[in-house]
């Protein structure tokens, strides 16, 4: 006679996973606030450190938070992820390329800051890119 094996796995509600996450991330911004303060060598630029949790997708979460929030630029880690996980699950840095319509810095997950001496600026030329290009060079300006 077959026989089924079955896994418990713990239940949690979503309020509460929600409520505990919001915690952590907090406590994460609030020490990259403490950081930027302490290591900072430009007194006059403090990037504003938030943080959001929200159920979805994360391209699609992060691209509604900023435009509801009118974010001119996303500060994102890489995790770096194997060729493997990449091929079967896709990278979300990728898709955050591909589907941002907002201003993306990707770091490095091993990446230790070094003062910026270039930008480069991808462009297809198109009239809209004035105003990103705008941005770019005003954040350039504290560099």
């Amino acid at each position: 006679m077959p026989t089924t094996n079955f896994i418990t796995l713990p239940a949690y509600d979503y309020d509460t996973l929600k409520k505990e996450n919001i915690e952590a991330l907090e406590a994460v911004a609030k020490e990259l606030r403490i950081k930027d303060h302490s290591i900072s060598t430009l007194a006059s630029f403090h990037p504003m450190i938030t943080s959001e949790c929200e159920a979805g997708g994360v391209v699609d979460v992060i691209t509604q938070i900023a435009e509801d929030k009118k974010v001119k630029m996303v500060v994102m880690g890489m995790t770096g992820a194997s060729a493997f996980s990449r091929f079967f699950l896709g990278s979300i840095s990728r898709s955050m390329i591909d589907q941002a319509g907002f201003p993306l810095l990707l770091i490095p997950a091993a990446y230790h800051f070094k003062k910026i001496t270039a930008i480069a600026f991808a462009t297809s030329l198109d009239r809209n890119d004035i105003e990103a290009l705008r941005g770019l060079a005003s954040f350039a300006r504290y560099f």
